[in-house]
């Protein structure tokens, strides 16, 4: 989700394709024009933190609810600007400058994704921990 905070939709897409379709690393590097060992690692990081089967359901449910988070970092000539207050970002890790200053925008989407999930699962979002 903060993939998508900084416009990085496609490792979510990624995900999914790895995922719940099984395509291979390299079949998905070729599709976004990246390495296949940073598909690798970057599906196995996210994998080894949740459960297999909980991943492949959330993805299932709520993955274009991912896909619709507006990103809160754009590139500009300098690196990138901040559209929440306007810094101007280290050119290599703008998501960094979005898990330490905004973290209450991140806490708010996952709260909002959490409680879809819960709810697409057939679930109430009541004091139960999906993850």
């Amino acid at each position: 989700m903060l993939s998508c905070l900084v416009g990085e939709h496609f490792k979510v897409e990624a995900l999914k394709l790895y995922a719940v379709e099984n395509l291979s690393p390299s079949i998905i590097a070729d599709i976004f024009k990246v390495s296949k060992f940073s598909v690798r690692g970057y599906t196995q990081r996210i994998m080894a933190m949740c459960k297999t089967p909980l991943l492949v359901s959330f993805l299932e449910k709520c993955y274009r609810d991912l896909l619709e988070i507006d990103s809160i970092v754009v590139r500009s000539s300098g690196g990138w600007v901040c559209l929440v207050c306007k810094t101007i970002v280290a050119k290599t890790r703008p998501d960094v400058h979005v898990r330490v200053k905004h973290r209450d925008i991140i806490d708010k989407h996952v709260e909002k994704l959490v409680n879809l999930f819960l709810s697409r699962s057939g679930r109430n979002s009541g004091n139960q921990k999906a993850f």
